[in-house]
C-alpha cells in the first residue's frame, strides 16, 4: 500500500507539471492548429517573471510580504506571458494561419530570439519592455469605450477640441492674410466712389459684400468641411489617444526599467546565467502521511495545476467567449456569418494559451534553476502529452500526463524490480538500463509512438463534422 501511494504520488507530481506545461500547448495547438515551438520560451519568461517578482519582494517596503511573491507571481506570470502571446499572434502567426510549415519555422525562430533576448539584456531593461507591452494593450480596454469609437456625435471633449482647432486656425489665418485683406479693403475705399442720390454709399456696398461672402464661406463649410469634421476629428481623437496610451505605457516602462536598475544591482547587467528561485517559508518541508513525507512544493503545484484545469474547463464549457472559441473551433466561416469576431477569438485564444504557459513558469521554477534554456526541456513533453490525450481535449490531456507520470516513475526509479524480487536477469538488466530519467524518457516516447501507429487521433479523438477537413 505504501508503494502504491509513494508511486501514484510521485506520478501525479510529475504528470500535474507535464499538464501544467501542456495545458497553454492544448488551446493553441489543439484548439486553433498552430505549432507554436516558442511555448517553452513562454514558459521560461514566466519562470523569470517569477524571479523578478521575487527580487521585488525582496526590497525593504515589501519584506514582510515576502512570503506571498509566489502568488503575485501567478497573476503577473500570466499576463506577462499573456501579453507576448498576443504581440506574437497579431505580429506573426496571424500571417500564417493554414500554412503549418511557415508557422513552425517562424516560432522556433522566435524561440531563438527569446532565449538570445533573455542572455543579451538585462532583466531590468526586460520588465521596462514587458510593462510597456502590458499598458500598451490593457490601457486602451480600462479607458471609456466612446474614446474610440467613430460614431458621429462627437463628445464635448471632440466639440471643444474642434472649436480650439477652429480658432486657432483662424488665428493663422487672420495672421497670415489679415493685413492683406484691410490695405485691398483701405485701397478699394480710397479709389472708389459709390453714389446714390448724391450719397456716397461705399462702405455700404463693402461691408454687404464682406457679408455675404462671408455667409457664402460659412455656407459651404457647413455643406462640405463641417459635415465631414466630426468624422475626422473622431479619427484624429482615436489616433491620439492609442498613442498616447502607447507613449504612458512606454514611460512608464523606462521609469520601472530605471527602478529595478537602481534598487536591484543583479539585474541591472546582462546575464546568462541561471538564476534560483527560492521557495517562501510557508512552501519549504514536506508533510508526512502513511510514513511518507510529501514536499509542500509538490502539492501547491498539484493545486495549480488542478485549478487551473477547471478554470480552463469553465471557460470553455460556461462562459460566452469560450462557446465563441469552440464555434470558430467547429467551422470558423459559419461562426464569421453569425457575427463572431474570429480576429479577436485567435487573439483570445492564444492569450489565454501563453497565459497558461506563464503559470507553468511559476510552479517550474520552484523545481530547479531558472535559464535561457528552462522551455525547452518541457516543449517535446507538452507535445507528447496533447498529441496522446487527442488534441483539442482536455480530459486527454490530464490522463496523458497523469499516465506519463506514473510511467516515468515506475521506470526511472526502477520500482518494477521492487514489485518482483525474483525478476529473471536478463529483463532485470534491461529494467537497470532504463533505470534513469533521460532512458526512462526515451523508452516512454517510444511507446508513445508505438501506441500512435494504432490511435492516431489519441487516446480521445475529435468527434464533429468537420474533424476530417
Amino acid at each position: 500500500m505504501q508503494l502504491f501511494v509513494e508511486i501514484l504520488f510521485n506520478g501525479l507530481a510529475i504528470g500535474s507539471v507535464q499538464l501544467i506545461a501542456a495545458l497553454g500547448l492544448a488551446i493553441v495547438f489543439g484548439l486553433m492548429g498552430v505549432i507554436n515551438l516558442a511555448h517553452g520560451e513562454l514558459i521560461m519568461i514566466g519562470a523569470y517573471t517569477t524571479y523578478v517578482v521575487q527580487l521585488i519582494f525582496r526590497l525593504p517596503p515589501l519584506q514582510p510580504f515576502a512570503d506571498a511573491y509566489v502568488l503575485v507571481a501567478l497573476v503577473v506570470a500570466f499576463l506577462v506571458s499573456g501579453i507576448i502571446g498576443i504581440l506574437l499572434e497579431r505580429t506573426v502567426i496571424r500571417r500564417l494561419y493554414g500554412n503549418p510549415l511557415e508557422t513552425l519555422l517562424a516560432t522556433w525562430g522566435v524561440s531563438l530570439i527569446l532565449q538570445q533576448f533573455v542572455r543579451s539584456v538585462p532583466l531590468a531593461q526586460a520588465a521596462g519592455v514587458v510593462l510597456t507591452l502590458v499598458l500598451g494593450f490593457t490601457l486602451p480596454l480600462l479607458l471609456p469605450s466612446h474614446w474610440f469609437d467613430g460614431s458621429s456625435r462627437a463628445p464635448r471633449l471632440v466639440r471643444a477640441a474642434s472649436w480650439t482647432l477652429c480658432s486657432l486656425a483662424g488665428v493663422l489665418f487672420a495672421g497670415l492674410l489679415g493685413d492683406q485683406i484691410v490695405r485691398i479693403i483701405a485701397r478699394i475705399a480710397a479709389t472708389t466712389r459709390i453714389a446714390v442720390f448724391g450719397i456716397d454709399i461705399k462702405w455700404g456696398v463693402i461691408i454687404a459684400i464682406t457679408i455675404l461672402s462671408m455667409s457664402g464661406i460659412i455656407w459651404f463649410l457647413k455643406r462640405t468641411v463641417w459635415g465631414m469634421r466630426i468624422r475626422v476629428l473622431n479619427m484624429i481623437r482615436i489616433r491620439l489617444v492609442g498613442a498616447a496610451s502607447w507613449v504612458v505605457s512606454g514611460l512608464a516602462g523606462v521609469l520601472l526599467a530605471g527602478w529595478l536598475a537602481s534598487a536591484i544591482t543583479k539585474i541591472s547587467r546582462p546575464d546568462g546565467r541561471n538564476v534560483d528561485v527560492t521557495a517562501p517559508a510557508w512552501m519549504r518541508g514536506g508533510i508526512e502521511f502513511f510514513d511518507l513525507t510529501f514536499p509542500v512544493p509538490r502539492l501547491v503545484i498539484i493545486v495549480v495545476t488542478l485549478v487551473s484545469v477547471l478554470a480552463l474547463t469553465w471557460f470553455l464549457n460556461g462562459s460566452v467567449w469560450g462557446m465563441r472559441i469552440r464555434a470558430v473551433t467547429q467551422n470558423r466561416s459559419m461562426s464569421d456569418c453569425l457575427g463572431i469576431s474570429t480576429n479577436t477569438v485567435d487573439v483570445l485564444t492564444f492569450g489565454i494559451g501563453s497565459g497558461l504557459a506563464g503559470i507553468a513558469g511559476v510552479a517550474v521554477s520552484l523545481l530547479g534553476s531558472v535559464g535561457p534554456d528552462t522551455g525547452t526541456a518541457y516543449i517535446v513533453g507538452s507535445f507528447m502529452v496533447v498529441v496522446l490525450g487527442g488534441v483539442g481535449n482536455l480530459l486527454g490531456a490530464v490522463i496523458a500526463s497523469l499516465g506519463i507520470g506514473v510511467m516515468t516513475d515506475v521506470i526511472s526509479v526502477g520500482r518494477l524490480l521492487y514489485v518482483w524480487p525474483d525478476m529473471p536477469a536478463p529483463l532485470a538488466s534491461i529494467v537497470e538500463f532504463f533505470s534513469t530519467q533521460s532512458m526512462a524518457s526515451v523508452l516512454i516516447f517510444a511507446l508513445i509512438v508505438v501506441f500512435l501507429q494504432f490511435r492516431p487521433a489519441g487516446l480521445f479523438p475529435q468527434k464533429g463534422r468537420l474533424v476530417e477537413v
